[in-house]
């Protein structure tokens, strides 16, 4: 199993991020082809009360990595990158990404 977890720094603008995040970007990644699994987080907090380096986290799950492939590839992968991108750029968010193996058999 592959997993891409996505980071996004505060942005500066965090109700029109969020607005924006849940009503619209997190429904097209649901619409991506061969993804098995969506979790997105808001980060709440650190230990010691600092602002967190982070605003939110989104972890999407395929099958393999041809299957992540095809999903980015697609008319709906692409289209969600593409609004990622303008989400950042329109409300001040940095976004990283990481591309993760899971091994299944540690579960």
């Amino acid at each position: 199993m592959m997993k891409l977890t996505v980071t996004y720094t505060t942005p500066s603008d965090p109700e029109g991020f969020d607005a924006h995040y849940t009503s619209v970007h997190a429904p097209m990644v649901l619409d991506m082809p061969g993804l098995v699994r969506f979790e997105s987080s808001k980060v709440v907090g650190t230990p010691d009360g600092s602002p967190a380096p982070f605003f939110r986290t989104a972890e999407l799950y395929f099958a393999d990595q041809e299957a992540m492939g095809g999903a980015f590839a697609s008319e709906a992968g692409m289209a969600t990158g593409k609004d990622a991108e303008e989400l950042c750029a329109r409300t001040g968010a940095t976004m990283a990404t990481f591309i993760s193996v899971v091994d299944e058999r540690a579960a």
